[in-house]
């Protein structure tokens, strides 16, 4: 998935994930340090995509780091599908 089809889903997703409780918001093109943020980025000084996942109290991690965009947004959605996982009924 490139960053344009994330874009034109992400609406949607951000409103699923707020839905089922999970409270995560979604970044792309920027480096958030918002707790329950995760997101995505294009790092120029190590030209880099690069995904991160935010917890509470300042916990950042850099999930993923791929010169391939589709990689990580690829992984972000599936990260995105996880987290809603055990909120979903049925």
């Amino acid at each position: 998935m490139t960053k344009a089809e994330f874009s034109a889903i992400m609406p949607d997703l951000q409103h699923e994930l707020y839905d089922c409780g999970a409270l995560y918001s979604i970044g792309i093109g920027y480096e958030s340090y918002a707790e329950f943020a995760i997101g995505c980025f294009y790092d120029e000084s190590d030209r880099k995509w690069k995904m991160f996942v935010n917890g509470e109290r300042g916990m950042h991690s850099i999930w993923l780091e791929s010169e391939s965009e589709e990689e990580v947004f690829d992984e972000l959605y599936s990260y995105i599908l996880y987290l809603m996982k055990p909120y979903k009924r049925g």
